[in-house]
């Protein structure tokens, strides 16, 4: 696949003020260094979106939105790296020029894509004529029955799928659309016997499944037989639709969402439908699969709280657990459970109580994990043996150790602990334990640490970053330093090793550069804005002189820190003085205190 060279990219966003870009979207107004607007992704009244045109960076200090003009145009407009790219060149009056690779494939690459957003775009007028045409009349009275008006069901471009064999295929062929394209599409299917292709959804209710530019990608299809096995069939996954990346609903509901900081998780299309009726517009649902990492990870750029609004059943009790653990493993902060009634789905609640009685359902929401450990603990509830409280805290733990925030997670061990009458420091290390014996959800399974949402850079962090970023040449010095191996945020660390090194041995690009080429759901990424975005803190020419303090004070703090771990270390060993282990932390004591003695020679012993 074609690439656009660094050098490309780099002339393109020197070429293009990110201030004039996103200036487009967002009333901007000058303040020192910076530029403040009201954030375009997510609803407020004061001002906590910046730009730093220096830097060509951009943060949202309220929902953490952050990158370069590149990032804004794919977040805003849904558009993939190589459209945002085409967008600016266009603007530079730049020539995007790709690497060498294959011309011919990428074009055939590009037309079959092209040819099968075509394909689903074709079907979904079909199918939307076919309902309102007032040939089949059973399909419009299952959508009234099911309280879904055509105002709703037009917003969601609702269809129907004609019971003949071939009704999509034989349109299509009149209008010179080939019979491959919507077999490729998962429209159609080759006949087992006399050559030709049918039509793959027939009498069925058709949910169009869209990307957030709303150009269809795949389809859900509803049977209205009651006799048929598959009450859902869905479209297989293409080039251009893969289930686990989208959700159903997100479309229509990302602006509610973005509003409330609030999204309410369902199971099924027309539950999502039903629940929009309603007026909770703010709902979407996985797509005929459990919830994915990369499903998650999309609730995590949009709201900070999930409503999981699953079915009252055994099924549906489990498929909110494991929704559950998928969101905590993004470290979503607030993941709340509905209960519903045994048996009972949101539709049906919607439609026979009305949309209060769903709000009340909501009102009470609790969270998650809150749930879980009380139904944890219950049995040990009294019970003097030890065999329910270690049962109960074999459950707490199963709960406790898919929760990554350090904050959140000691908090509800020490509140087990309490409640359980066991050791917290105890039950800490069994969560501890637990973690590292095996993945968690959207663990890498090559064992790398992924950048989380939660991640705060110290002072003296922060200040280094910002010098590194106006005067790259101090990258040099960091990597031929090693700086970096002195830093307390172990994700920057190695951030900032590779990043010199590049610099160093491949003439890389300059920091800031490099930032809003880190990926979007990266923490490391929104620190980084977060600093770099903001009003600029050091002087001009100044910046040497404050590498130089900041590297100062971080080397004294990591002498400090790596005593006091030796130090604590050798009292643990209590008298044991003759063993090699002895010896080991003593000389490493006196090797510290001797670059303390080195860096600091006036100051003495800490």
């Amino acid at each position: 696949m074609k690439r656009i060279p660094q050098s490309t990219i780099d002339e393109i966003l020197a070429r293009v003020p990110i201030g004039q870009v996103i200036g487009d979207y967002v009333k901007l107004q000058r303040k020192g260094t910076r530029m403040l607007g009201l954030c375009p992704f997510h609803d407020e009244k004061t001002p906590s979106f910046s730009v730093n045109p220096d830097r060509g960076l951009y943060h949202c200090f309220g929902c953490g939105a952050s990158g370069n003009t590149v990032s804004f145009l794919m977040q805003h407009d849904g558009l993939s790296f190589r459209e945002a790219m085409e967008q600016l060149a266009a603007r530079a009056g730049v020539r995007l020029e790709l690497e060498q690779g294959d011309p011919e494939r990428e074009r055939r690459d590009r037309d079959r894509r092209q040819a099968l957003l075509e394909a689903n775009a074709f079907a979904r007028d079909l199918f939307s004529r076919a309902l309102w045409s007032g040939r089949w009349e059973a399909p419009v009275a299952y959508l009234e029955e099911r309280g879904i008006s055509r105002e709703v069901a037009e917003r969601f471009e609702l269809g129907y799928a004609p019971p003949e064999w071939s009704a999509l295929v034989d349109a299509a062929g009149r209008a010179g659309l080939g019979p491959q394209w919507l077999e490729a599409a998962g429209l159609a299917m080759a006949r087992r016997q006399g050559g030709g292709y049918i039509d793959r959804f027939r009498d069925r209710i058709m949910f169009p499944v869209t990307d957030l530019s709303r150009r269809v990608l795949a389809f859900s299809g509803r049977t209205l037989d009651p006799g048929e096995r598959a009450k859902y069939i869905n479209t297989s996954e293409t080039e251009i639709y893969v289930k686990g990346r989208n959700l159903y609903g997100l479309p229509l509901a990302q602006r509610s969402i973005r509003s409330l900081g609030e999204v309410i998780l369902v199971e099924g299309n027309f539950d999502v439908v039903s629940l929009h009726a309603g007026g909770f517009d703010r709902t979407c649902a996985a797509l005929g699969t459990a919830l994915t990492e990369e499903q998650a990870r999309l609730l995590r750029r949009f709201a900070d709280r999930v409503l999981l609004l699953y079915d009252g059943d055994v099924a549906g009790r489990k498929a909110a657990r494991k929704a559950l653990e998928v969101l905590l493993a993004e470290e979503v902060p607030d993941v709340r459970i509905v209960r519903l009634p045994e048996g009972r789905d949101p539709d049906d609640v919607v439609r026979s109580e009305g949309a209060e009685a769903l709000q009340a359902l909501l009102d009470e929401a609790r969270p998650m994990v809150d749930v879980l450990l009380d139904e944890a603990i219950a049995p040990a509830a009294g019970a003097a043996d030890a065999t329910s409280r270690r049962g109960a805290v074999t459950a707490v733990v199963d709960v406790l150790y898919h929760v990554r925030d350090p904050v959140l997670r000691d908090a509800w061990v020490r509140d087990c602990s309490r409640r359980l009458q066991v050791d917290a420091r105890r039950l800490d290390r069994y969560v501890r334990e637990r973690s590292a014996g095996r993945p968690q959800p959207g663990a890498d399974p090559s064992g790398a640490s992924r950048d989380r949402p939660l991640l705060h850079l110290s002072a003296h962090e922060s200040m280094l970053v910002e010098a590194l970023a106006d005067e790259p040449a101090l990258l040099g010095r960091l990597y031929r330093e090693e700086l970096f191996r002195v830093l307390p945020t172990g994700a920057l660390a190695s951030y900032l090793e590779e990043v010199s090194r590049e610099w160093v041995e491949e003439g890389g690009r300059e920091l800031r550069t490099h930032v809003g080429g880190l990926p979007e759901d990266s923490s490391l990424r929104r620190a980084l804005t977060g600093v770099l975005a903001g009003e600029g803190r050091i002087a001009p020419g100044t910046h040497q002189r404050v590498f130089d303090e900041v590297g100062h004070r971080l080397k004294r703090s990591w002498l400090d820190r790596e005593l006091r771990r030796t130090q604590e270390a050798l009292r643990r060993l209590g008298g044991e003085t003759d063993g090699e282990a002895y010896a080991q932390l003593m000389e490493r004591s006196r090797d510290l205190l001797s670059w303390l003695q080195r860096l600091d020679p006036h100051q003495g012993r800490p």
